[in-house]
């Protein structure tokens, strides 16, 4: 954006939220050109003239006068040797002053307690920063206010709390790889939507006026986000980094701030600072960096135990920063859950955990319950972060039709987990007379069948041997109208067009072909549960994609094999074999 200021051409490069800076146009300078000239770029700023150095389009660095230089060393001058007033005592959470609506953060020099207020954006910046989130938010449960925490860090969070007091901690991830840090970033994202809808809904500016004027309505706390490692996080183009600026922006109206905690002061922490009035300096690698932070140098001089606590532009407080108390146990911080916390996938649900959850196709009952006339069975959830949810994921077995399976391996860890839960929850809903599995696979002792009683599987057959009995099962299937819904499970499609296999899968291949010329309203009937390896299916084998329902893609999968809005999904799929992709969503298998 530019504007003309006195017949000067102007631009304004954007900072942190709101803030911009404006430059003439006439004092910019190309990096390449101070190298060539730097003589006479020295020789004008001696005279007065402020140089702004470019590159890539972005102010850099500047070269000024020894007139500037003083104005801003006077700066520091008021603060000068604060760091040499802080006392070093320890001090704990019960040596401070408890404040409703306050967070206690340290005592000054003259023995009171300093305090922040949790409601406005907080940058805490230098060494031992990860430190001071446990006892921070030790603070706000003391304090008991109506808050919701979004805690991002790199490691476990740890917390010395009274007994049966526990952080309002709605989501927490202690590892900020790709998957982790999109998944938290697209909750955040998702609640300031939520509650941008509801303003508006409401025909209202601001969250503190909906509860104003909305008193009987449900209680909406204040949202703290808290980034660890913010220095790692902030610019590059990461989506939490987005959130961060998003907040800054709409956080006032939408009932929302920011705790960024950084080792080290960045260029893009600094820039960070523009936006954020509350600051904590501990200390600083650079009195660079202590100025960036706090506008003067005294953050280099600090050592453990000590910081300096701004409030308001130009308010520097020196103060102890206080420690766990070694009274009270330690234990990692953790989210409290649903229902009124935000779902977690640190672990895969269980199959019993999956079929109590909310189901769409079942008005009667929060449990899922089996529908009248169809077959299917829960096998995970699709995670919905932006939403807040776990939606339960089935298998249909429609006669006529299949699912298709895709999968890197017959080893695949995923292949067995999700056959597990097919299986666990097709025994919880229905019975053997009501629907039944036939398998072939290359080893079935790798299976579930081999290992426990199954009444659910009616025969288990291997490649290679004679399939007479198989095929004559599956055409009794088809012809029948009473009896069990048939599931056939062919574990690696491959085969039917490897030529050393051509003569016992000759019958097998015609019977399925019948299969899937059959009507898919009939019931009983029969279904094919396809699970191809390589992820790609045989050009010969295209019936099979169009008579499939869903193509689950399983983890360890070649992204390239899928569409691209699943490819995007699978790259970012934890390391983690109950992960898996399905219908252009994320979806995570159940424990059985």
């Amino acid at each position: 954006m530019s504007d003309f200021v006195h017949d000067r051409l102007q631009f304004e490069f954007p900072g942190v939220g709101s803030l911009a800076m404006k430059i003439d146009e006439a004092d910019m300078a190309s990096a390449t050109d101070v190298g060539r000239n730097t003589g006479r770029y020295v020789s004008e700023a001696a005279d007065g003239r402020r140089i702004v150095i470019m590159n890539n389009h972005q102010p850099v660095a500047a070269i000024i006068g020894m007139a500037d230089l003083r104005r801003l060393d006077a700066l520091d001058i008021p603060v000068a040797g604060i760091a040499a007033h802080i006392p070093a005592p320890e001090v704990t959470l019960a040596d401070l002053d408890i404040r409703p609506d306050w967070i206690p953060v340290g005592l000054t020099r003259a023995g009171h307690t300093a305090h922040i207020n949790p409601l406005q954006h907080l940058l805490v910046a230098g060494k031992g920063a990860s430190d001071m989130i446990g006892p921070l938010l030790a603070g706000v449960v003391e304090d008991g206010l109506d808050t919701a925490f979004v805690v991002a860090s790199e490691q476990p969070v740890v917390i010395a709390y009274p007994e049966g007091r526990l952080p309002h901690v709605v989501s927490l991830a202690t590892s900020l790889d790709i998957a982790n840090e999109e998944r938290v970033a697209e909750q955040i994202a998702g609640e300031l939507d939520a509650r941008s809808d509801l303003l508006r809904r409401h025909s209202v500016n601001t969250i503190d006026q909906y509860r104003r004027f909305n008193h009987d309505a449900g209680i909406i706390d204040h949202l703290i986000v808290v980034i660890d490692t913010a220095d790692s996080v902030l610019g590059n183009q990461h989506r939490l980094s987005k959130v961060v600026d998003d907040i800054v922006q709409r956080g006032a109206a939408l009932g929302a701030s920011v705790w960024l905690f950084s080792p080290t002061a960045t260029r893009h922490v600094i820039d960070a600072c523009d936006a954020i009035e509350q600051r904590i300096a501990l200390t600083t690698r650079t009195a660079i960096e202590s100025r960036g932070i706090i506008g003067c140098a005294d953050a280099a001089d600090l050592t453990a135990g000590q910081a300096i606590l701004q409030t308001r532009p130009g308010t520097l407080m020196p103060i102890t920063t206080f420690i766990r108390d070694d009274s009270l146990p330690p234990r990692p911080l953790e989210s409290i859950g649903p229902p009124t916390g935000w779902p977690s996938i640190a672990q895969p649900p269980t199959i019993q955990q999956v079929l109590c959850l909310p189901y769409e196709s079942t008005s009667t009952s929060n449990r899922f319950e089996a529908p009248i006339g169809r077959f299917e069975a829960p096998i995970g959830v699709i995670d919905d972060p932006r939403a807040h949810r776990l939606v339960p994921f089935s298998l249909e077995f429609v006669s006529g039709a299949a699912n298709l399976i895709r999968a890197q391996g017959p080893s695949t860890p995923s292949t067995q987990i999700l056959l597990d839960a097919l299986l666990a929850s097709s025994a919880q809903l229905y019975t053997p007379n009501e629907l039944q599995f036939r398998y072939i696979g290359h080893s079935p002792e790798y299976r579930v069948f081999s290992s426990r009683e199954l009444p659910h599987v009616a025969s288990v057959h291997r490649w290679g041997d004679p399939t007479n009995e198989l095929n004559d099962a599956i055409t009794e299937a088809i012809a029948t109208e009473s009896g069990a819904h048939t599931v056939v499970i062919v574990d690696d499609w491959r085969p039917f067009h490897a030529p050393e296999y051509e003569q016992e899968t000759a019958g097998l291949n015609d019977v399925i072909s019948r299969v899937f010329r059959m009507r898919q309203n009939t019931s009983p009937g029969v279904h094919i549960l396809a699970i191809c390896y390589g992820g790609s299916v045989p050009p010969y084998s295209r019936v099979l994609l169009e008579k499939s329902l869903h193509s689950v893609y399983l983890s360890g999968i070649d992204p390239s094999l899928a569409d691209s809005t699943t490819r995007a999904i699978l790259r970012r799929l934890p390391n983690n074999p109950h992960h898996a992709a399905v219908a252009q969503r994320h979806l995570v298998l159940a424990a059985a």
